[in-house]
């Protein structure tokens, strides 16, 4: 395959992934869609990731980081290297089914509106469960991955638009893409989806969810443990997600709302890291303000839809024990 034949780009961060990544890369090479390539980002692993991907998996682009710089930096060296129209963003502990992409680009095709589009992500365990249907984000300011636990057969199966694309298995139009700009570094992991979902959406883009695209996650193998870390980077990108992204007239209006759910985000991050993970979220914020706001005017500049469109994109409440949402009209 040469490049000029490469439709999608397979991005693939990795970090001491060895013992699964080989079901997501065989998955990868069952896709009865072939006009794709397939990057591996390994972000500094110290489990031989990197020489067993090479020995195993000679048609992949192994990239390897000299230091652990976090999800969003591998994903942004991946991107930067990719020959596709299109981002196909997979976890390492992520298996496809055969006709994944093919479903996918179908999708896209038929969405021209798009930045993103979420596969139906199920438990790899428990197959009847889903562990990810794309982002929910609600009028607290807190993000959701939606219909997480919950039984498959709760739920239709229909396309529809969602939140942001969640990043365990996505697709990313690459022309939208260089509009909104890459992953934020700065977030180094999670929110970071939903950061570039919220500023897609505020740059006149949409986001879908594709239920006939199927993917099966693992659930956590690469960042599973809590730590003090993990929660402070919940607190931190939690705040972090408002400041940059939410116009002051719509901010000004859920104030009340977003003060609940900060003490929400508050109660997690102390049951995750207690009081260290709470101070120490509280001064990478701090840190990380003057960014925020100049990225905030980089945004402001590229506004493309009124504060009542991205209010209507946000649930009043969202339930997730079932799965139920009211939603702003």
């Amino acid at each position: 395959m040469t490049e000029t034949d490469v439709v999608v780009s397979v991005v693939i961060p990795n970090y001491n992934g060895k013992e699964f990544i080989n079901v997501c890369l065989d998955s990868i090479a069952r896709q009865t869609y072939r006009s794709f390539e397939t990057i591996v980002i390994d972000d500094a692993s110290h489990d031989d990731s990197c020489k067993f991907i090479g020995s195993h998996y000679p048609w992949v682009h192994l990239i390897r980081l000299e230091r652990n710089a976090g999800f969003c930096h591998a994903v942004n060296t991946g991107i930067a290297g990719a020959q596709g129209d299109y981002i196909a963003l997979i976890n390492n502990d992520v298996e496809l089914d055969s006709d994944w992409l093919t479903v996918m680009l179908a999708a896209a095709g038929a969405l021209p509106d798009t930045f993103g589009i979420s596969s139906k992500v199920l438990n790899y365990y428990e197959r009847a469960m889903i562990d990810d249907a794309g982002d929910v984000y609600t009028r607290e300011g807190r993000a959701f991955k939606r219909w997480n636990g919950l039984p498959d057969a709760w739920f239709n199966a229909e396309r529809e638009e969602i939140f942001s694309p969640a990043g365990a298995a996505s697709l990313i139009s690459k022309a939208a893409l260089n509009t909104v700009g890459y992953w934020d570094e700065r977030f180094i992991a999670y929110l970071d989806d939903v950061d570039i979902g919220f500023r897609a959406r505020l740059m006149g883009y949409k986001n879908y969810y594709e239920p006939r695209a199927v993917a099966y996650h693992m659930v956590s193998r690469t960042y599973g443990k809590k730590t003090v870390f993990m929660g402070a980077l919940v607190l931190r990108n939690n705040l972090a997600v408002i400041i940059k992204n939410m116009p002051f007239p719509l901010m000004a209006a859920l104030f009340p709302w977003l003060m609940i759910g900060h003490l929400k985000t508050l109660k997690y991050t102390f049951s995750t890291g207690g009081v260290r993970a709470v101070l120490q979220g509280y001064g990478m914020f701090l840190r990380m303000i003057p960014h925020l706001l100049t990225t905030r005017q980089s945004i402001k500049r590229k506004t493309a839809i009124t504060v009542k469109a991205l209010k209507r994109a946000i649930f009043k409440k969202y339930d997730y024990k079932t799965g139920k949402y009211v939603a702003y009209v």
